[in-house]
């Protein structure tokens, strides 16, 4: 079974982790810190593919961390854009794993995000309800992601909005999501709430009549694709 797609399983055996919300330090103060005590292969993993696109989507919190990103990660690279995933592989260790975005040196997820104009990375934040928090650098990003995700029927939150919450808003520089060859990225932090939803949305079996994972990855697609054409020839 691949990495990629051990995050299935992780997901539809915890969703009662998507409530909790992460620890407020993390264990490890660095990447090389963690791989010292956690073995790779056992207590997480690792993938990374280039493809010949401006854009790399990137879940450094993926499996047991914050369920359901790397799964959204996956879906909305597909084939067209660069792909990173970190992945807790057990419950147990799933705070454990967390290293915050602007603490996040892993050398895979340094050089493939150094090497895009572009970056899109997912996020789980605590919270019922069913939202998703935009920030980041890139602010026309930001405004593409808006307009498409607010007309699937999502509620979304950006920097200019009262409900902001500036504690995930990813516009740091040291953010792994601004660490790109433009200087700037996304960062989509989307509460429990909305993670189970989609989730259920796409189990095999579930609430597929509701649409949401597919409305979801429709809309942050199409904003992808226009963030991409608009990028300098």
């Amino acid at each position: 079974m691949s990495a990629l797609r051990v995050s299935y399983i992780v997901v539809t055996a915890s969703l009662l982790l998507l409530a909790i919300p992460a620890a407020a330090a993390d264990e490890y103060a660095s990447f090389t810190d963690l791989a010292k005590h956690e073995t790779a292969g056992t207590d997480y993993s690792i993938a990374a593919t280039k493809r010949g696109s401006p854009l790399a989507v990137i879940a450094i919190h993926g499996g047991y961390i914050e369920p359901g990103t790397s799964d959204l990660a996956l879906a909305l690279a597909d084939e067209d854009y660069s792909l990173y995933t970190f992945q807790a592989l057990k419950a147990k260790s799933g705070k454990r794993l967390h290293l915050t975005s602007t603490h996040f040196d892993e050398p895979q997820a340094l050089k493939l995000v150094g090497q895009s104009k572009y970056c899109l990375s997912l996020h789980g934040a605590a919270g019922d309800e069913e939202a998703v928090y935009l920030g980041g650098r890139d602010m026309q990003f930001i405004l593409n992601l808006a307009g498409p995700l607010r007309e699937a029927g999502f509620s979304v939150i950006t920097p200019t909005d009262a409900a902001y919450r500036s504690e995930i808003g990813g516009d740091d520089k040291g953010n792994i999501c601004n660490r790109t060859m433009s200087g700037m990225g996304v960062q989509l932090e989307l509460t429990a709430g909305l993670r189970k939803a989609l989730d259920e949305s796409n189990r095999p079996g579930g609430r597929q009549g509701e649409g949401k994972w597919q409305k979801f990855v429709a809309a942050v697609r199409g904003a992808c694709k226009a963030r991409v054409e608009q990028a300098p020839k």
